[in-house]
């Protein structure tokens, strides 16, 4: 064990992971500030590596927290971070319950430390709450494949988008 990444207020932490170099994010999709039944809004939480000056010994490196990416517009029980993926600077977070989607969160070089959320991708075809859009979510490059496995009486569907199109 190199490390273990932790953070404060989080619930279930490491549900989902994605690796990206240096960095991990790690879903937390029952995080609550402020919610404390039925679950909170999730968010997904970035952590990157310090080599402290020694990088072929990983043995004193760690992973500090570097942020929170909380859901937009949160509500109890979305479950933001339930599934999770990094490619190149950005990062896609899986929402699947109260509204269906998922989230584009890139990497700003100006301000380090610092995602901002992009775009918020729904399913054109998945328009239905507990069509479980979000459920899983895989990225390379500007392309993110979303799966709804509740989709169209639990048939289930993977959307494929650019969503560098939506911006």
């Amino acid at each position: 064990e190199q490390a273990k990444l932790t953070a404060p207020q989080t619930g279930q932490l490491g549900y989902s992971v994605a690796i990206e170099g240096d960095v991990i994010v790690a879903g937390a999709p029952h995080y609550f500030p402020t919610y404390r039944e039925n679950g909170g809004p999730g968010a997904a939480y970035v952590f990157r590596r310090d080599d402290h000056g020694t990088p072929n010994d990983p043995t004193d490196d760690t992973w500090p927290q570097e942020s929170k990416l909380p859901a937009p517009n949160p509500q109890r029980g979305q479950l933001l971070g339930i599934s999770v993926a990094i490619s190149g600077d950005v990062i896609v977070a899986g929402k699947p319950r109260v509204g269906d989607s998922a989230e584009v969160f890139r990497w700003n070089p100006d301000a380090p430390g610092q995602w901002s959320h992009e775009a918020t991708l729904i399913g054109a075809d998945t328009p239905e709450d507990w069509d479980e859009f979000g459920w899983s979510v895989d990225i390379d490059g500007e392309r993110v494949v979303v799966g709804a496995y509740g989709h169209d009486e639990r048939k289930g569907a993977a959307v494929d988008a650019n969503f560098s199109t939506l911006t």
